[in-house]
């Protein structure tokens, strides 16, 4: 038969019932009355039984609400969910942020394979471990808990715009590193930069140079812009251009 709860730091009741396999189902009610509550988890629980798809409960959902004079429930794919977290992120963070946050977010598409065309609500924690499981196979032990962090951030906008009660992220765990796996970062020695230079294209050329007289990043080197630039004139009035990131 099925009931009602209620959970931390959600105002809406909780419907639990079992399916028709008899595995027990939680979906929130979207609704504060524990009277219209009950009657959305008895009615959720026969449309289960009758095997219907997820889209066909949501219908019947909204339904029960729309009877019951309450709007009804918003739903998103997983990759519809990207896209909104990244449209919001756009103007919230640096640009280099946001190209790091495209990265991943391409990564998280392809290793979530047919995954990713969830609705929200029933992407599984193990969908995410799968996910993290085969990029850390495919890259490294860094991209993956990467990707842990950035799923984070996406399922907790989806928590509070309310598309999700509890995100299947939240004890999504980092692997762990190996040891010795850990390669400390270092510039190239000029010896190492002389050995490049001559195998470089033209591009490539003008972006190590620029680099090593200016100590800039290489995302920062290919996104410089002439606005960027400015002059300055030794002693003898000869004129140089300098890099001055501001």
């Amino acid at each position: 038969m099925a009931s009602v709860r209620k959970k931390d730091r959600s105002p809406y009741y909780t419907a639990c019932f079992k399916d028709e396999q008899g595995v027990p189902q939680f979906r929130s009610t979207k609704t504060t009355n524990k009277k219209d509550a009950l009657r959305i988890a008895d009615e959720w629980e026969d449309a289960w039984r009758k095997k219907v798809t997820t889209h066909q409960a949501k219908e019947v959902l909204n339904n029960i609400l729309e009877r019951i004079g309450s709007g009804p429930i918003r739903s998103m794919t997983l990759n519809q969910l990207f896209d909104a977290w990244l449209s919001e992120k756009h103007l919230e963070v640096a640009v280099g942020t946001y190209d790091q946050y495209l990265g991943v977010v391409k990564s998280a598409r392809q290793h979530l394979g047919s995954a990713a065309e969830k609705d929200v609500t029933d992407v599984t924690r193990g969908d995410l471990i799968a996910a993290r499981d085969s990029l850390s196979k495919a890259t490294s032990e860094s991209a993956a808990n990467k990707l842990v962090d950035h799923l984070r951030m996406a399922f907790k906008y989806a928590v509070d715009n309310e598309f999700l009660d509890r995100s299947p992220a939240v004890k999504l765990n980092h692997v762990v590193i190996p040891d010795g796996s850990k390669n400390d970062r270092r510039g190239l020695m000029l010896t190492e930069v002389r050995r490049i230079l001559p195998l470089a294209s033209i591009l490539w050329h003008g972006l190590i140079m620029v680099g090593l007289y200016t100590g800039q990043r290489l995302g920062d080197v290919v996104r410089l812009t002439w606005g960027k630039l400015e002059k300055c004139a030794d002693g003898e009035g000869d004129s140089y251009m300098i890099i001055a990131v501001r």
